[in-house]
């Protein structure tokens, strides 16, 4: 007896190597001529961004650049000034020989040690993690219909997503920023920042076209009083990815890092310096996924004959929901006694710490590092810092079980209100972006085949057959037992459910 076996090949997402390194800071610098020596330091601030990540051999290579920005009072004045130093690192892991998929990685600063050794030479010590995730799309065969005389088969319709594709798209961005007529010329800069975030996503056949904000925040002194003024600016961010397959129908996780920034002061044919040029290079990485059911075989038998069959748990994944929005950290600060009297200047570092879904509710968590930088009551330069909690919510429509979520949290505005001599309120405007995946395992059928040398016994049977059953039995577990037709126990008696909700007495016919 020939079975005709339909199956039907499935893309099944699967995590293939995760893990979190360690990279040392170990550095040091001179200050360049034109820099004025150093009295005393404020603040080191590290920004690694990651250029490449490559697998080649069982080994993956990651090379970046950590950002050091040394904030420091100067010896001649007491005025605030900056340098910044790029400090290059290659870090390479060891991976299973024949891995492959799609690398992530995210660099986190986790401590660093500033000394100035003199007034012009700067000794750096720290490290920073190195979260590594690997990702690939499997291709799994499951048996979905078996056309044969006397075959039943137990079946489902079984919603998942799936992944179509991922791509990576480097977005240039070159602008001239101009000062507001109001502020004064630039002196000198002595910091920026730039946050990407992605706000929107359409997709049409075989295109993502992406919108979002590049945050930019700029710290200079002036050239008239060398007070410090912060000027802040949005640009936009458009780019249309061509990821193969994707249709109106399915939805994209996009990461937005900025991988270079570089922002200098320009002069005009006037001689003022009013204008801020900035050039930034951000990677934005997109995995597609779309919605559809796929039709699962849970069991099989065969009234004329026996099968040989396979089961296997596949795991699947469903989207649960999907997150993009800005979320408002508040917090009320108390200032210690001997710091900051006056803030000249704010900005924020946004860290993930936790996330859970529980009682239909996506929670994440995490911290907000206010980062200040002013003068203290004697007008000298002070800088404050002080992390703060912050924890975002999200209603779901049903509680998971399992569930695996990436989210990415960004600060792109933050602004405060000296609420007393010795308080100040913060505001921190985080873009939160998340997809929520359920997943969820079944032991289906992936091979079948008759085994003839099994036969039905129902020529030695009773045409009919009469069973007590109880509440809460399958129809389809006594239908297989008796090597019956599930079709002919429910018409022949009546029953338009396939769990018995009461004690019943059934007719089962012999076929």
């Amino acid at each position: 007896m020939d079975f005709r076996v339909t199956e039907q090949d499935i893309a099944v997402n699967g995590s293939v190597f995760s893990q979190t390194v360690e990279q040392a800071i170990d550095t040091d610098f001179t200050l360049p001529d034109y820099c004025p020596d150093i009295s005393r330091i404020l603040k080191c601030r590290v920004t690694p961004r990651i250029n490449s990540s490559v697998v080649t051999g069982g080994m993956l290579t990651i090379e970046g650049t950590a950002y050091i920005c040394l904030i420091y009072a100067d010896e001649e004045q007491g005025d605030i000034n900056s340098f910044e130093y790029p400090w290059s690192f290659t870090k390479t892991v060891d991976t299973e020989p024949d891995i492959d998929g799609t690398v992530k990685v995210k660099a986190k600063t986790e401590f660093i040690n500033c000394r100035a050794v003199s007034s012009r030479r700067v000794d750096i010590h720290g490290a920073m993690s190195l979260d590594i995730k690997m990702k690939r799309k499997y291709r799994r065969q499951i048996v979905c219909d078996i056309d044969a005389e006397g075959v039943q088969m137990l079946r489902e319709n079984v919603s998942m997503t799936s992944q179509i594709g991922d791509a990576e798209k480097y977005v240039i961005i070159n602008d001239d920023m101009m000062l507001p007529e109001e502020e004064p010329s630039i002196r000198t800069i002595i910091r920026s920042d730039a946050n990407a975030a992605v706000t929107d996503c359409k997709i049409v056949s075989n295109k993502a076209v992406i919108k979002g904000d590049l945050a930019v925040s700029v710290l200079y002194s002036s050239d008239v009083d060398r007070a410090l003024h912060v000027f802040e600016n949005v640009l936009p961010i458009s780019q249309i990815v061509d990821i193969e397959g994707i249709n109106e129908d399915c939805c994209c996780v996009i990461d937005a890092d900025v991988i270079t920034l570089d922002v200098k002061p320009r002069t005009g044919m006037n001689g003022e310096t009013r204008a801020i040029g900035l050039s930034a290079k951000i990677l934005v990485s997109i995995t597609a996924y779309c919605n559809t059911e796929v039709p699962v075989m849970y069991d099989v038998y065969c009234t004329k004959c026996g099968v040989n069959c396979e089961r296997d748990t596949v795991v699947f994944e469903r989207l649960a929901s999907e997150v993009r929005e800005s979320f408002e950290c508040k917090k009320n600060l108390d200032l210690p006694a001997d710091s900051i009297a006056t803030v000249l200047d704010m900005w924020c570092d946004s860290s993930v710490e936790t996330v859970k879904c529980e009682d239909k509710k996506l929670i994440i968590g995490g911290k907000v590092v206010i980062c200040m930088l002013g003068e203290d009551k004697e007008g000298s330069p002070a800088y404050f810092e002080r992390p703060v909690d912050y924890e975002y919510s999200h209603d779901l429509e049903t509680t998971l079980e399992d569930y695996r979520c990436s989210p990415s949290v960004v600060s792109l505005a933050s602004s405060y209100n000296m609420t007393s001599p010795s308080s100040v309120e913060v505001k921190v405007e985080l873009n939160i972006s998340a997809q929520v995946f359920e997943i969820f395992k079944k032991n289906v059928i992936v091979s079948a085949e008759a085994n003839e040398e099994e036969t039905n016994d129902a020529m030695d049977r009773a045409a009919l057959i009469i069973y007590y059953a109880e509440a809460g039995e399958k129809l389809w577990d006594i239908a297989k037992f008796y090597n019956t037709s599930i079709e002919e126990v429910m018409s022949l008696n009546g029953i338009g459910e396939e769990v018995l909700s009461e004690n019943a007495m059934l007719l089962i016919p012999s076929v």
